[in-house]
Parts: C-alpha cells; structure tokens; sequence
C-alpha cells in the first residue's frame, strides 16, 4: 500500500513539472505567440544571487533525499518510509518554485524567502551549506 503512495507521490511531482512546463509554453499566456510576437517574454532577472543559491541548494538536497527514500523503498518496500517525507520534500520545491515566479515587489516575497531560509537551516550541516543564508 505504502508503495502505491510513493509510485503516486513521484507521478505528482511528473504532473506538477509537465503543467508547468505546459503553463509556459501555452499560446494563451502573456508573450506567447497569440499576442503577435513569437519570441516567449523573458522571465524577470533576479538580482538576488544569494537567494538564487539558496533555492538551488535546496533543490539540489531535495533531488537528493528523492533519490536516497526511492532506494531505501526499493530496497526496504514502502513501509520503511514515513508517509510526510515525500509530500514534504514536493512542498518545498513547490515553495522554491513560486519563489522563482514572485515578482520581488509582491508582499509575500519577504517572507518566502524568510521560510526557504528557515526551512534550508535543517541542512545546516551540509558542507555546501553558506552561513549568510541563516534567517
């Protein structure tokens, strides 16, 4: 049983990563080609480089801990996994990923990047870790 919600949780994360992927490339959106230019808008330049880092830091550790719960559910069978650990790691991509939309003007941009900061501390100890990212 355990398992069908791994094989389901790792279909989510496919299904949230194609949509997006659809999202961008749909005709309909702003700076697709219905509007009369064929060149796709240019996403907004960030230039909060040690945002940009920490995001790609916690994207890499959540690429990690995939990987490392599918082999122990490979090795071990779903039951060796807690039920919140998937869902968990794709609730922290999902806030990584629209920290990556939010226009830096948005209200809510301050306090993501307090979260992605605060959430990325559980990796303190990681050697790639940078101490400028505490909160």
């Amino acid at each position: 049983m355990r398992t069908d919600k791994l094989a389901i949780a790792y279909q989510g994360s496919f299904h949230l990563a194609a949509n997006l992927i659809r999202a961008r490339r749909r005709p309909d959106s702003a700076g697709g080609p219905a509007d009369g230019n064929d060149r796709p808008t240019p996403l907004p330049v960030r230039k909060d480089t040690l945002m940009d880092d920490l995001v790609r830091f916690l994207r890499d550790r959540n690429m990690a801990d995939n990987h490392a719960y599918a082999e122990v559910a490979h090795r071990f069978g779903g039951d060796a996994l807690l039920d919140s650990h998937l869902p968990m790691i794709d609730l922290i991509d999902l806030l990584a990923t629209q920290y990556e939309a939010m226009d830096p003007a948005d209200a809510r941009h301050a306090g993501l990047a307090y979260a992605l900061k605060m959430l990325a501390q559980s990796y303190a100890e990681h050697p790639d870790y940078r101490p400028e990212w505490r909160p």
